[in-house]
């Protein structure tokens, strides 16, 4: 088995804690991880504790629907549902930072230079988490292709 991937939490966190963004999308949204981060450290750490005290903007993107349950609407602002190439091309905004979260090696190669190039150029930062090591390539997930 390769690195575990949640080795890398606490360094993105202390990367989120120093950016201190105010918008954030997170692609690849799943169980909820980054979400739940940004929350915990870009608001709560700094005192924002009530939701209606929070002040980070955070939208997620799912290709799996099934994924999104009721909770993550605690945390995300808005959740938009579909492939994020396509998403993407309906998103006309501006983030701090873009979060990739174990989510690019289920994208050809194409595809992720795309997602990658979009956030460069809409984003102040872009955070990319894969997974390094023998087995890092996942292809399908989800009983399809991305």
């Amino acid at each position: 088995m390769g690195t575990s991937n949640w080795q890398h939490i606490p360094f993105c966190v202390e990367v989120l804690m120093r950016i201190e963004p105010r918008r954030v999308l997170d692609v690849g949204v799943g169980f909820g991880r980054w979400g739940i981060i940004v929350r915990e450290f870009c608001d709560v750490w700094f005192g924002r504790v009530l939701p209606e005290q929070w002040s980070v903007y955070v939208e997620g993107i799912e290709a799996f629907a099934p994924n999104i349950s009721s909770y993550h609407s605690s945390f995300y602002n808005k959740i938009w549902i579909g492939d994020a190439v396509e998403v993407f091309s309906r998103i006309d905004k501006s983030w701090d930072v873009v979060i990739f979260g174990d989510v690019l090696e289920h994208f050809t190669r194409e595809n992720a230079e795309k997602l990658l190039l979009w956030s460069v150029n809409h984003s102040n930062y872009v955070i990319v988490n894969i997974p390094i090591g023998d087995d890092w390539n996942q292809g399908e997930m989800y009983w399809k292709s991305v």
